[in-house]
């Protein structure tokens, strides 16, 4: 549900939902659930709200636990959306070094993730590409 209203820009409504689902996660020990929320809470931030500092903080909790986890797929997602995120704040090395995590993660685990990070690649003026 969270996701839904995530996806309708009722941002509040969403946040609300995921901080239901939160102690859920917590309660049967799904960090891969407390992940997904996190990472939609940055999508909110970020997409929605245009608050980098908050996106980036939220995809950092999910990036943990994504790496605990091992979902390589989402560790690539979540880095290379923190790279869009931290080039357009003005921290282009930040931004390389998550591309180029990103680049790793995808190319080893999930090459569907290439256009996503060819997208950001174009974006990210880092040397060596």
């Amino acid at each position: 549900m969270g996701d839904l209203e995530r996806l309708l820009s009722e941002n509040d409504k969403a946040r609300a939902l995921y901080q239901q689902a939160l102690p859920l996660f917590e309660k049967v020990g799904s960090d891969l659930g407390k992940a997904n929320i996190m990472w939609s809470k940055g999508m909110i931030a970020w997409y929605n709200e245009n608050n980098g500092p908050l996106a980036l903080e939220e995809w950092g909790n999910a990036l943990l636990l994504y790496r605990k986890v091992s979902y390589a797929e989402f560790v690539a997602n979540t880095l290379a959306r923190m790279a869009e995120v931290l080039n357009k704040t003005g921290n282009n090395n930040q931004a390389c070094t998550a591309l180029s995590e990103a680049v790793i993660s995808s190319s080893l685990f999930v090459p569907s993730l290439n256009n996503l990070i060819e997208q950001v690649k174009a974006e990210v003026p880092c040397q060596g590409q």
